[in-house]
């Protein structure tokens, strides 16, 4: 996992593996944000299977997917209410982690 801290609580990758999850949750993680459709790619680990193990590990899963780099309105305020006033580690990914590199810079204005 290629991690990019954009904030002290704040960081984003692509995408994640089931393993890597250990050692978010390891690093004081307590929520993770998918901005992935699934099935966005053959052989992609689903969000189910994402949401499992983060639940396993203490750390909850929010899944705002956006299709390309078009953040909707909704999706853009349903990502501020997760990042607003939470004073906990968040990571965020998608394919490439430019969506949720997007989403941060977008909810920052």
């Amino acid at each position: 996992m290629n991690l990019q801290q954009l904030h002290d609580n704040f960081s984003i990758s692509e995408q994640i593996s089931l393993e890597d999850i250990t050692v978010l949750a390891a690093s004081g993680v307590k929520t993770i944000i998918c901005n992935r459709p699934d099935g966005e790619e053959p052989n992609q680990i689903t969000c189910a299977e994402i949401k499992a193990t983060a639940e396993d590990n203490g750390i909850n899963f929010v899944h705002i997917p956006v299709a390309g780099r078009d953040v909707s309105p909704a999706a853009l305020q349903e990502f501020v209410n997760v990042v607003q006033g939470n004073d906990s580690k968040i990571h965020a990914y998608c394919r490439t982690g430019t969506r949720s590199s997007i989403f941060w810079q977008l909810s920052q204005q």
